[in-house]
């Protein structure tokens, strides 16, 4: 199966009395979550302007998180952009998405 199998099912059935009983059911296929991340270097320019990003994908739509030195910085769906204004010494650190 593949996303694009996504369907509708309809089971109709009727009763003793003529009456319809139905129900339905839709079939979403789930996607694999893919990551891309993009950066443009390891180090920065003190004082630019830098952004970071991390995109993802699948179905369904995951979580992104960036994680700085262990802590969780930001998160969001689709895909998360870290920026900074004006990147420092203290922003330095292993970031995770």
């Amino acid at each position: 199966m593949n996303p694009g199998d996504n369907t509708e099912f309809k089971c109709e059935i009727w009763g003793s009395f003529s009456y319809l009983v139905e129900s339905t059911v839709q079939l979403i296929v789930a996607e694999a979550q893919l990551i891309n991340i993009s950066l443009r270097g390891k180090y920065y320019i003190e004082g630019s302007p830098v952004t970071m990003a991390c995109g993802a994908s699948g179905r369904p739509l995951p979580d992104v998180v960036w994680i700085r030195n262990g802590v969780m910085e930001s998160s969001g769906k689709k895909a998360t952009f870290l920026k900074f204004e004006n990147i420092n010494r203290t922003d330095a650190g292993k970031y995770t998405c």
